[in-house]
């Protein structure tokens, strides 16, 4: 084969791993991940973040646990998880929207009592060293303590249990992982270094708590953003856990917020997923845009669950129903999509979450196909 069909093949490669929208270029790079219950699978994996080394934390819902990757040697370690046997069943995106059917109502987020799964702490442990991986993090579990006590001076407590439904997790500069737990009501702060763990919130409808949080994120100070779907309420604690901010999401149209994401100025982007709507707010929770709409259109959604932001101020949603990812600027302009419904690289079956790492690098919670893929985003 002479070397211009070389040249020829290897552009060809290049061509459908990559799609250019206008002046922005999308490469699919790689993908971890298979239907599963061992460390490097996933049952449903509904939100991921990157922490200041580079490496994936990820929201491993359907299995009830964290998991990280390191995405330069590609070995997973296991957040722990409480005893299967224990874990209750949790609602459907449908249950939270408050539809009877709907193209979703396979993202179920219920947990199968299967008996191939683990039984006790013990059992878990064991299969986690069988396979070569012990769990990240070794807390003794505990009974979950009364509340904190409610309003605005609510603080930290500590707190120490596995993880139940890990809805989405967000992680700052200093290396603390947020946990979004809807089963015990609050969000987990835990130390990456030392390992320790506090917990704000708990279960009430007052002022500072939850009964569904379904989506954190954490701001270059330090505040953390906590959107409560049940209640449909955004809440911001500054970094001390002083509850400083609550928004009724429900009085500027929110009726489903799945997804939360800041930006460097403090801007706060909510997903509406029953209206498909992106609702923008400034830092002191003023609803300034809102964007969106029914639709497979750019710029229109079905059912969108996550959004990251990036340091340049773009938007990414991920739009579950669509099965894509679309960019927008700050003010809600379209800028590119990518993805479609399959299982081959690239495509995907439902994205969920969506995160920034550096150098352009894109990862998605590609949650039906049970993996995460990495992309690049050139601009």
């Amino acid at each position: 084969m002479n070397r211009y069909k070389w040249i020829l093949i290897l552009f060809f490669i290049w061509a459908v791993s990559s799609v250019a929208v206008g002046q922005t270029t999308i490469t699919f790079k790689r993908s971890w991940g298979k239907g599963g219950n061992h460390a490097g699978q996933f049952h449903g994996p509904f939100s991921v973040a990157v922490d200041p080394s580079g490496n994936l934390w990820v929201a491993d819902l359907e299995n009830g646990r964290i998991q990280k990757i390191d995405v330069v040697s590609n070995v997973f370690e296991v957040f722990p998880m409480e005893p299967y046997t224990h874990r209750p069943q949790s609602v459907s995106l449908d249950d939270l929207i408050g539809k009877s059917s709907s193209p979703a109502a396979d993202l179920a987020f219920k947990r199968d009592l299967q008996p191939e799964k683990p039984t006790s702490r013990e059992n878990f442990v064991s299969q986690q060293k069988l396979l070569g991986s012990m769990p990240a993090f070794d807390a003794p579990e505990t009974t979950f303590l009364s509340k904190p006590d409610p309003g605005i001076d609510q603080r930290w407590f500590f707190f120490t249990s596995y993880v139940n439904q890990p809805f989405s997790l967000a992680i700052d500069a200093r290396n603390f992982l947020y946990i979004a737990d809807s089963k015990y009501k609050l969000v987990q702060k835990v130390d990456l270094g030392s390992k320790a763990r506090k917990g704000i919130g708990g279960y009430g409808s007052g002022f500072g708590h939850y009964e569904v949080p379904i989506s954190v994120a954490v701001d270059f100070e330090g505040n953390v953003y906590v959107v409560d779907v049940q209640l449909i309420k955004l809440l911001k604690y500054g970094p001390s856990g002083k509850t400083i901010l609550q928004v009724d999401l429900e009085k500027v149209g929110n009726k489903v917020p799945p997804g939360i994401s800041v930006d460097g100025t403090g801007n706060i982007y909510v997903v509406d997923s029953a209206r498909d709507k992106l609702q923008k707010f400034n830092r002191y929770g003023k609803l300034i845009r809102e964007w969106g709409g029914k639709g497979d259109k750019a710029g229109q959604f079905h059912q969108p669950v996550g959004v990251a932001t990036d340091d340049h101020r773009h938007v990414y949603v991920a739009d579950f129903d669509n099965n894509r990812i679309q960019i927008f600027d700050e003010n809600g302009k379209f800028l590119a999509e990518w993805g479609n419904r399959g299982t081959e690289a690239e495509k995907m079956n439902g994205p969920t979450g969506v995160a920034v790492g550096k150098g352009g690098k894109i990862y998605v919670c590609d949650y039906k196909n049970n993996r995460i893929q990495e992309f690049e985003v050139k601009f």
